[in-house]
C-alpha cells in the first residue's frame, strides 16, 4: 500500500507539472486521475504476442468455467495491434487481469495456461486447470 501510494504521489507530480495550473482543484485532480493509473497497472498485467503469417496464430482465452464440448468455457480476448511487420505479421497485446485464468497461444506455443501472480505469469498445467475452476466455485 505504501509502494502505491508513493507511486501516485510521483505520478501526481508529474500530472501537475504538465498541467501547468497551480491550485488545488488542479493537484485534487491529479491526484485523481494518478490514483486511477497506478491501481488500474497493479490489476492487469499487458502481453504481446507474434501472430506470424496469414495463418499464423495469437490468442488468449480467458477459461470462465467447464464446457462438455470443449473441457473449458473461454471467451476470447480481443488483441490491439501495436506493430506490423513485412507480410501478415503483427504483434498484438493483450490486457490480462491479475487473479484469472488464461489460455495464451501464440506462433512458437502450443496452447499453454497461466495466471498472473504480483505482475508475474505462472503457468499451471491443464490437469490443475479443473481443480482450479472447482475451488473457485466451491
Amino acid at each position: 500500500m505504501k509502494a502505491t501510494a508513493a507511486k501516485a504521489m510521483k505520478r501526481a507530480w508529474e500530472i501537475f507539472k504538465a498541467a501547468g495550473i497551480r491550485t488545488m482543484k488542479a493537484w485534487s485532480v491529479a491526484l485523481k486521475k494518478a490514483w486511477q493509473e497506478v491501481t488500474r497497472a497493479e490489476k492487469y498485467v499487458e502481453i504481446t504476442l507474434a501472430k506470424i503469417g496469414r495463418t499464423g496464430k495469437a490468442w488468449v482465452a480467458e477459461i470462465t468455467g467447464l464446457s462438455k464440448q470443449y473441457k473449458f468455457a473461454r471467451t476470447f480476448l480481443k488483441g490491439t495491434v501495436v506493430d506490423e511487420w513485412g507480410f501478415n505479421n503483427q504483434s498484438l497485446r493483450f490486457e490480462l487481469e491479475e487473479g484469472k485464468l488464461y489460455q495464451i497461444e501464440d506462433h512458437h506455443s502450443k496452447p499453454h495456461f497461466a495466471y498472473f501472480e504480483r505482475g508475474e505469469m505462472k503457468e499451471i498445467s491443464e490437469s490443475s486447470v479443473a481443480f482450479w475452476l472447482e475451488v473457485k466455485n466451491a
